[in-house]
């Protein structure tokens, strides 16, 4: 067999014990992950997980660098939407937040990111995760037109995964009129001057 193909294969292999990984995170936790448990999920022997992963702190950082990799995809998309949708500032957000809601709050992600506390070792990814959501919210602000889209972009962030921590814990039907109605009250005192500069003069 090519050695292309094998290395193809190998590829393969090791990403689906990763999205294994995340399940069993979401699933049971940190605590209850093992290569047992992710060889179970997987379908496979528990020898295939100690081949590609010598640890579980090694398998639990390429987790999450894979989820964040999936994450980075989907708010590259949702920013290209979004930054292509012509309207006011108000309609932007609006479609901003439809696309954000269409997203599932993943307690893997949150998992993970507490348990850097634990596993130094996850810190460079967790921080790679935030600055990669920050940029990207950064980037929707600038569109936009606020003024200072550097300051308000981490916050930003820390709102929309909030309401994702919440969702989690207590599921409400409507998310994005939740999201909408935040991302509003943080942006209000500029979303108020925009609409003033934007009504047409007496």
């Amino acid at each position: 067999m090519p050695e292309r193909t094998l290395r193809a294969r190998g590829r393969a292999r090791r990403e689906a014990l990763l999205r294994a990984a995340l399940e069993v995170i979401g699933e049971r936790g940190i605590g209850g992950t093992t290569h047992r448990a992710v060889a179970a999920a997987a379908g496979v022997p528990v020898a295939t997980t100690t081949y590609y992963f010598g640890s579980i702190d090694e398998l639990l950082e390429a987790a999450l660098e894979l989820y964040v990799e999936d994450e980075i995809a989907r708010l590259e998309a949702v920013s290209a939407q979004v930054v292509d949708f012509a309207g006011s500032a108000d309609e932007i957000l609006v479609a901003l937040a439809a696309e954000l809601a269409g997203g599932d709050s993943s307690v893997a992600q949150f998992e993970l990111y507490l348990e850097v506390s634990r596993r130094p070792a996850l810190q460079p990814v967790v921080t790679r995760a935030l600055s990669t959501y920050r940029a990207l919210a950064e980037g929707l602000l600038r569109h936009v037109g606020h003024p200072e889209p550097a300051r308000l972009a981490p916050y930003v962030v820390s709102l929309v995964d909030g309401m994702g921590v919440h969702q989690i814990a207590l599921p409400v039907a409507d998310r994005e009129a939740l999201i909408v109605e935040g991302l509003r009250a943080l942006l209000d005192p500029w979303l108020s001057q925009a609409r003033a500069e934007a009504a047409p003069s007496a």
